[in-house]
């Protein structure tokens, strides 16, 4: 039924609001009804810098050096693993790397953030080596019983050209965890 309907509301002009207000919702409530939705493990902690922490702060997004004290103190509650959908790719304005650098080795847990690829080689970016043990997850998180070859799926194409985190700052970020 809602597949149905999903592919009946991409048609019209409307589509992505339906989807979001309608199609989803009655997909996650049909699922939950069934008695197969997922429990959410009560040891993940989620968290976001959603529009109301946007509307709090007055900023879009936070600086570079804010994300980094965020992490820090998330971190002093002693995780296994810090996953954060983020790049950490472009920071706005001045960055102190060495401050920030000391900040991120002062975390114990790893800390997975995201990468990108593109089709051209960029100017002025250091390319990412695919070599690095930040693709294994077996190194990451040893303990969930991952196959040795389990690792971050790249792109059958070869042409691509990886990135990470900012270079001043990608030593501190080692893990890569998804790709954007």
């Amino acid at each position: 039924m809602s597949v149905f309907f999903s592919q009946i509301v991409s048609v019209g002009g409307l589509g992505d609001f339906l989807r979001e207000k309608a199609s989803r919702p009655i997909a996650f409530n049909f699922r939950e009804y069934l008695g197969k939705g997922s429990d959410l493990d009560a040891n993940i902690k989620i968290y976001s810098y959603d529009n109301k922490a946007a509307n709090y702060t007055g900023q879009e997004t936070l600086a570079l050096e804010e994300w980094i004290d965020l992490l820090v103190q998330k971190a002093a509650a002693k995780p296994k693993i810090i996953f954060i959908f983020k790049m950490f790719a472009f920071p706005v304005g001045r960055v102190d790397s060495e401050r920030i650098l000391e900040k991120l080795q002062s975390v114990q847990a790893p800390i997975v953030v995201g990468g990108f690829y593109t089709r051209r080689k960029l100017m002025f970016r250091d390319e990412m080596s695919l070599d690095r043990k930040q693709f294994k997850l077996t190194d990451i998180i040893p303990e969930r019983g991952l196959r040795d070859n389990d690792e971050l799926p790249w792109p059958i194409e070869s042409d691509l050209y990886p990135y990470a985190a900012y270079s001043g700052i990608a030593a501190g970020l080692p893990y890569i965890g998804f790709w954007c």
